[in-house]
Parts: C-alpha cells; sequence; structure tokens
C-alpha cells in the first residue's frame, strides 16, 4: 500500500465520500475539515491484504475508491465471508479504539484507496477536539451497533435451523419409523 496525497484523487469526490460516511455523520462543516485534516490517504491494489485477523491494529480505514471484503477463519482454515465494504463504509474502528489485534481480515476486492486515521492522530482529536471525539465515537457505536444486531440474527438463524434439523419428522416417500432430516441454508 502506498502513501497518497488527496491531491492524487479527485478532491471533489475524496471530500463527497467522506461527507458521505457514516464515520463523520452529524459533524457540522468546521467540525468536518478539522477531523479530515488528520487522515493520509493510500492506494491499494487488487488482492491486497489490508490487515488479516490476530495482527496488532492501530488504524481506523475510511473506504474512498472500490471494494474491500472483510473474513474470518474458520477451522480447517476456510475463510467465511463476513461483508463487503464500499465507499464511504469503514473498518478497523476497533483497533483504532483499543489497540487490540484485529478480529477479521480485510482484503481489497479491486484497486481502491481509503483515507486512513491513526491510532496517535484519533487520540489527538481526542484531547485536542473531544466534542468531535465524542460525535466520532458514537458513529462508531452506531455501525457497531447495526453489525452486532446483524450478528444477533446470524445466530438466532442458525439456532433456529439447527433446533429444526434436530426434531424428529415423517419423510412422506417413507411412512416408516421417525427419521432425523438436516435441512440445507444459504449464507450469505
Amino acid at each position: 500500500m502506498s502513501e497518497i496525497k488527496p491531491e492524487g484523487l479527485d478532491l471533489a469526490r475524496f471530500n463527497a465520500v467522506l461527507l458521505h460516511s457514516p464515520f463523520f455523520k452529524d459533524l457540522t462543516g468546521p467540525e468536518y475539515a478539522a477531523a479530515a485534516s488528520f487522515l493520509d490517504c493510500r492506494a491499494i491494489p487488487r488482492g491486497t491484504v489490508v490487515y488479516r485477523e490476530g495482527e496488532p491494529g492501530g488504524e481506523l480505514y475510511i473506504c474512498l475508491t472500490g471494494v474491500f471484503n472483510a473474513s474470518v477463519g474458520l477451522s480447517g482454515g476456510a475463510r467465511r465471508g463476513l461483508f463487503t465494504i464500499k465507499p464511504g463504509d469503514f473498518f478497523g474502528e476497533t483497533a483504532v479504539i483499543s489497540r487490540e489485534p484485529h478480529d477479521i481480515t480485510v482484503t481489497s476486492e479491486e484497486a481502491s484507496s481509503a483515507a486512513v486515521l491513526r491510532f496517535q492522530e484519533f487520540n489527538r482529536i481526542l484531547s485536542d477536539y473531544p466534542f468531535i471525539g465524542v460525535k466520532l465515537l458514537r458513529n462508531i457505536n452506531r455501525v457497531q451497533s447495526g453489525r452486532f444486531e446483524e450478528s444477533a440474527k446470524y445466530m438466532d438463524d442458525l439456532i433456529r435451523w439447527g433446533d429444526t434439523a434436530r426434531r424428529p419428522c415423517r419423510r412422506k416417500d417413507r411412512p416408516g419409523p421417525k427419521s432425523r432430516v438436516a435441512g440445507f441454508f444459504y449464507l450469505r
């Protein structure tokens, strides 16, 4: 990944994407300008792993162009896609707040660019502009709450499908003794 200046992108597009990002929701023009001044930009080639689960964190990314995929490792080395990140979406927020290792892997699906907020710069916003920092933390919380809600629905479906699969049922083509039938389900 290489550092690029916002001028390397169309500046109007850069600002339009960021202004519509949920990360900057409810910020006034001057607040946005102050917070955006802490961002760096990076060009990210197709297929680049931005970060891997388990790696130390310290940067928040806002997708400017392109598409990223978030995934998690499963037993046996397989990967499960979790969600797609499009322009305006942000990721890496937990790591920039807590400096905890990443719990997902993010890879660029195509040539992309991202605005990057480093841990040190995020802390400068919190200390120098606490009112802006509170708004940014509130926005992070909103997005994470939505992601947790999606995860809870997914887990609820898995539990419900598991309970259904465990129930004995009679097969129409074999009216004899009860047999167990497991259903198939589709994961997005």
